[in-house]
């Protein structure tokens, strides 16, 4: 993730996650927390000129492995898992835009 600002002083943040990611929502959650911890750091800063997420690594996957409920001790970390209960769910609202995104075009 970078953010610039005004002058053309920039600043990037980046995560590597643990397990895979299948769904946007989780992606999302990532840039955010990057975006807010980059802004704490520059709090003189008032305007941005430039917010841009890249992502890497990216695979298609046509099938979800579901995984045991074992408990990992890490709440948060369990909810970002795509072969979760929660994980499951937010890859199949995912597919569905996906479908509907399909259907209507590029508009959508």
């Amino acid at each position: 993730m970078r953010v610039r600002f005004v002058g053309m002083r920039s600043v990037t943040r980046s995560v590597t996650v643990s397990a895979p990611v299948s769904a946007t929502r989780v992606v999302a959650g990532h840039a955010e927390h990057l975006v807010r911890t980059a802004l704490r750091d520059r709090l003189d800063q008032v305007e941005i000129t430039l917010l841009a997420i890249s992502v890497s690594h990216l695979v298609n996957e046509h099938a979800l492995q579901l995984e045991l409920p074992l408990d990992t001790g890490d709440p948060t970390g369990e909810r970002l898992r795509p072969g979760t209960e929660t994980g499951a769910a937010r890859w199949a609202v995912d597919r569905a835009v996906d479908a509907i995104c399909d259907r209507l075009g590029p508009d959508c």
